[in-house]
């Protein structure tokens, strides 16, 4: 619900596709975008693809409703959820476009 991105992208496996220099790059244009922390959350679309594959949009806001849209193309592997593909944006056309 913080605006810490870096641990975030990190975690969600980008850690072994951006150098440290383009992680603080992101962050910053992060940042900016989306300069207040959230409030409030919901799932606003799961599709089940099977055999343990899944996609995933959520909805971030605060209180002066600054919306910023998640998307994730999952995979649990039994043991772990694997992040396949996310996408951070503050346009939901950009994030229900992955549907």
């Amino acid at each position: 619900m913080n605006r810490d991105f870096l641990p975030l992208v990190m975690r969600l496996g980008g850690k072994n596709k951006y150098t440290e220099a383009e992680m603080k790059s992101v962050n910053v244009q992060l940042m900016n975008a989306m300069p207040r922390d959230f409030t409030d959350v919901a799932v606003l679309k799961r599709v089940d693809l099977g055999s343990g594959f899944s996609q995933e949009a959520r909805v971030y806001w605060n209180d002066r409703l600054g919306y910023t849209y998640f998307f994730a193309f999952l995979h649990d592997a039994h043991d772990r959820l694997v992040v396949l593909r996310f996408d951070l944006n503050t346009s939901s056309k950009s994030i229900f476009a992955n549907f």
